[in-house]
């Protein structure tokens, strides 16, 4: 009996006949088979276009990135949904429903635990969040799950779950941590840091020993989980999937750094907040937020941004620049300058409910001479981001520009850069940078070189090392005796931007030595007198230090110039008890945020410099005022910066402050606003322009 006559007894299955269907479709002709395969992709290109459009609300002409990326999303669900079903129905692969179940649990326990230590471990803010934002979660859920299956695909289900989850794991105690500490959450860009975990990890008392440990109890806590199915592993065709999934999540969660993005994650609900990254990350959760700061540029394109519009800016300041040049006389003075950034360095007795037994800055405070400018620095960030004020000391740029969480070191500084470095080394000076740190810490080799540093000392490289304690960091004293031994070794003039490390977190007692002056208020507890008297300790040496090296630079037969500030205050001073003090309970917010960005500031200089009164300064300034206060030409970016620093003293997200270094609480006027604009838009052409500016607006026109 043949197979024909059989089947005419046997009962049809229920896929008899979509079989039968299929098999007589693939005895037809080239022409019905590719009308048949074409019938299908139509189908689905037309249900991509629906979804993308209908449900998800993007296009192409609002938000091209998204729309590719949601194109390749649904493009690798629409294979996922085929490679496993035919798995399961013709593979008879059951493993594979196991090994989905297990990582998306892994994934759902992953995404809640972030969240909870995001919230600093309050389980109610928490559980308000997950009600709130359960599609959020999701999502964020969804994105760890892509980049587990990505692991499984590539090794197997127990070590893709275990490294997978000590990552999660890992980086969400580093955002707890530097919340805590610093105030801001893990930005993208913090990545970059990751060689330098062991010196991350000291920073914040942390020891790589406790990250370990850490690490090995989540792993002990997801063995069991994933131990049963160690041997079983996904194909090939997976790991093509994931891959896929994986760009179009990353390419939705990156297009949201514009604002007006549609995209998956507008879809659930999350909003992207450039400005507050702080809220962006406790409303949207730590996945979405890293993810999304990855396809963050530092500064967005103005809307009038052209060549023909820089062309104006140029002429502007080119004519302003030439003005103020031909009241220059040269006298071809080439005096070293010296650039000292203070870690931290900031007077802790301008908290005045605060009792001292002796002043700790009082070298500083009481110098005097003809030559010494004694004044305020008006920093752009409070406890953290050292390189940020470096970059507006340095460069003349202001992170008022900037997009919040930008490490313009990190992002921008890829290229040579106009900066007063390479202005002054076109003037025949010898350029130095010393900080007693890690030569890679914020790519500062790179960026150096991109400035136009000769050479870079790093404490890898210092000749001069003592510290203030068996715990401390290198001494301020070991910084200036490396310098003094650069002018000691050059004939030539020389530009030197020292960095100190000497009072970088954390303070403890014997930080800094023994404590010898006693801090004393009724809302000082144990613990913080503790600190803030290891901290003012610190200080107080760093005084002494700087005493000591103007009397050096007295004793210089060459022209030296200092400059002296402190990059930002220390992270404690918003500490809950200080804040709840007679000084600050009462305060405006505008007027506590500008209080708290101010440091010390000094220009000295052993020979005749010009005066300027000088009551607050912001960063962006600084290289202005060292010309100004030399006499020297100036190139024309240097007088758009005059004109700003006329109208703004001071420039920051959260307060700027105006041409009397007041809080300014009133509307900008369209002349302030054109200001502002201008600015922007060459520091736009140089950040991520097209660079129209470059060769007119940053070298001295003879």
């Amino acid at each position: 009996m043949n197979k024909d006559i059989l089947e005419k007894f046997q009962k049809p299955s229920k896929t008899y006949y979509i079989k039968k269907a299929i098999n007589k479709l693939s005895k037809q002709s080239f022409i019905p088979k590719l009308s048949l395969i074409t019938f299908i992709l139509l189908t689905l290109s037309l249900l991509t276009y629906f979804i993308i459009n209908k449900i998800f609300n993007i296009n192409s002409q609002s938000n091209t990135y998204a729309f590719y990326a949601a194109i390749v999303l649904i493009i690798s669900l629409y294979l996922f949904l085929t490679v496993f079903l035919y798995d399961i129905r013709v593979n008879k692969n059951k493993n594979l429903i196991y090994i989905i179940l297990i990582t998306l649990l892994v994934a759902m326990i992953s995404s809640l635990l972030m969240q909870f230590l995001q919230f600093g471990l309050d389980i109610n803010a928490t559980l308000t969040w997950l009600r709130e934002k359960y599609r959020v979660f999701l999502i964020n859920a969804l994105v760890i799950f892509s980049i587990l299956m990505t692991l499984i695909s590539l090794i197997s289900l127990y070590w893709g779950i275990v490294i997978g989850f000590i990552f999660f794991m890992i980086i969400s105690v580093v955002n707890l941590v530097k919340i805590k500490i610093l105030g801001q959450p893990l930005y993208a860009a913090d990545f970059y840091q990751i060689k330098n975990l062991n010196s991350l990890a000291d920073y914040v008392g942390i020891s790589m020993f406790s990250i370990i440990f850490i690490s090995f109890l989540v792993v002990s806590v997801i063995f069991y989980i994933s131990l049963k199915f160690k041997k079983y592993k996904l194909r090939n065709m997976y790991k093509l999937i994931t891959a896929l999934f994986f760009i179009g999540i990353i390419g939705n969660s990156m297009s949201s750094a514009d604002i007006n993005a549609k995209n998956l994650y507008t879809f659930v609900g999350a909003n992207y907040c450039s400005w507050d990254q702080t809220n962006n990350y406790y409303e949207n959760g730590l996945i979405y937020s890293i993810l999304s700061n990855l396809g963050i540029k530092t500064i967005d394109k103005p809307d009038n941004y052209s060549k023909e519009e820089i062309s104006k800016i140029v002429e502007k300041y080119e004519e302003k620049a030439k003005i103020y040049n031909s009241k220059i006389i040269d006298d071809n003075k080439k005096p070293n300058i010296i650039y000292i950034m203070s870690e931290s360095f900031w007077d802790p007795t301008t908290f005045n409910f605060l009792k001292f037994s002796e002043d700790p800055m009082k070298n500083i405070r009481n110098f005097t001479s003809d030559n010494y400018i004694l004044g305020n620095h008006f920093s752009s960030a409070i406890g953290t981001s050292t390189a940020n004020i470096e970059y507006e000391a340095l460069t003349g740029f202001s992170m008022y520009n900037l997009k919040s969480g930008s490490v313009p070191y990190q992002q921008s500084i890829n290229k040579f850069f106009p900066s007063i470095v390479n202005l002054l080394k076109g003037d025949g000076y010898k350029t130095y940078a010393v900080h007693p740190f890690n030569k890679s810490f914020y790519k500062r080799t790179y960026v150096y070189d991109n400035f136009g540093i000769d050479e870079f000392i790093s404490h890898e490289k210092m000749k001069n090392v003592s510290f203030l304690s068996d715990v401390a960091n290198i001494s301020d004293e070991s910084m200036m005796k490396e310098i003094e031994s650069i002018l000691e070794e050059n004939d030539e003039p020389v530009f030197i931007h020292g960095v100190t490390m000497q009072n970088h977190m954390d303070y403890h007692k014997g930080k800094s030595g023994k404590e010898s002056v006693d801090i004393s208020w009724d809302g000082l507890s144990d613990s913080l007198k503790e600190l803030i008297e290891s901290y003012t300790e610190g200080i107080k040496q760093s005084d002494i230090v700087m005493k000591k090296f103007i009397d050096y630079v007295d004793k210089l037969k060459e022209p030296t110039m200092i400059v002296f500030f402190g990059d930002h205050e220390p992270y404690f001073v918003k500490n809950d008890s200080f804040m709840q003090s007679d000084l600050f309970k009462n305060m405006d917010p505008l007027e506590k945020e500008s209080f708290l960005s101010k440091t010390p500031l000094f220009y000295y200089a052993n020979f005749e410099i010009k005066d300027k009164e000088i009551d607050t300064l912001g960063s962006n300034y600084i290289s202005l005022t060292t010309y100004e206060l030399l006499n020297k030409k100036i190139p024309p970016f240097y007088a758009m910066l005059q004109d700003l620093e006329d109208e703004f003293k001071g420039l920051k997200k959260e307060v700027i402050l105006d041409s009397n270094s007041n809080v300014l609480k009133e509307d900008l006027t369209s002349e302030q606003k054109t200001l502002l604009d201008e600015y922007k838009l060459i520091q736009y052409d140089i950040t991520e322009g097209k660079r129209y500016s470059l060769k007119s607006l940053f070298y001295v026109r003879d």
